[in-house]
């Protein structure tokens, strides 16, 4: 870990797919809704193959080089569902990113190694708590359900990534 850097907790590890902020009780039921209508597809594969740094948050984090059709369309679906249920489209470009640790003011040297292949499961409404470690409370999970059929190669997990700026231009 680099001098100063403040490591992510490992109950703390997570790819966030749309940041919602603050809630009131109204407006966690009908993200509820959203994360509901959602859960029917299949379990995520995903293959983290990259470290990335976002200089201006001082952010070091790890994730995959390309986010797969599944990732990127659970994204979609959660967005549509938000959006159907009154949030505000989210403006920014998906980049996904597990957070590793902050406070990091330069990537550390070398490249993140081997990939590692990992399947998610289900989807997680999270509330973050300042000050707190781990700092992220539960609040509720629902399964990824439709049918998966892993695949056996991880490097089978790519898609052709869409044009414009990759993860390492985004900021946490």
């Amino acid at each position: 870990m680099p001098k100063g850097a403040r490591g992510t907790h490992a109950h703390d590890l997570h790819l966030t797919l749309r940041f919602l902020g603050p809630l009131d009780p109204e407006a966690l039921a009908r993200v509820e809704g959203a994360a509901e209508s959602v859960t029917g597809v299949s379990p995520v594969p995903l293959c983290i193959d990259r470290l990335g740094h976002f200089p201006r948050s001082t952010i070091l984090w790890a994730g995959p080089s390309v986010p797969g059709a599944g990732l990127l369309g659970l994204v979609a679906g959660l967005e549509e569902a938000l959006n159907a249920r009154g949030f505000v489209p989210e403006a920014r470009p998906f980049r996904a990113h597990i957070t590793l640790a902050r406070k990091v003011r330069r990537p550390p040297p070398g490249t993140w190694g081997h990939p590692v292949s990992w399947i998610a499961r289900e989807l997680v409404l999270a509330a973050g708590q300042e000050g707190q470690v781990p700092r992220y409370r539960l609040r509720r999970s629902w399964a990824l359900t439709g049918p998966f059929n892993e695949p056996r190669d991880p490097r089978a997990l790519r898609v052709e990534a869409p044009p414009g700026p990759g993860p390492a231009s985004s900021e946490d």
